[in-house]
């Protein structure tokens, strides 16, 4: 082999070196995108469920404050009938 042909074996070498190096980094960064797009995916499934049980408490919170309504009205026509009635007897 002459000069030129190590040289050449050389810069073939590196550069195959590098093709190596850079298909390995792309290999990372692929597992590091499906872990951060796993990540992610868990995090907005949490969000989800959450939201799901909020969406659920307030209607709970809606059904007990009609409930409640319906039943502070119950009670004053209640009040207003015996007060009507208190007011008939005394008078």
């Amino acid at each position: 082999m002459t000069m030129n042909d190590d040289v050449f074996d050389a810069k073939l070498k590196h550069i195959g070196d590098s093709i190596d190096k850079v298909r390995e980094e792309g290999r990372l960064r692929g597992e590091r995108q499906e872990k951060d797009t796993a990540e992610i995916k868990g995090k907005l499934d949490d969000l989800a469920t959450t939201s799901a049980r909020h969406d659920e408490r307030i209607k709970v919170v809606e059904t007990g404050v009609k409930f409640n309504r319906e039943l502070i009205w119950k009670i004053l026509a209640i009040l207003a009938t015996t007060g009507a009635v208190v007011e008939k007897i005394f008078n």
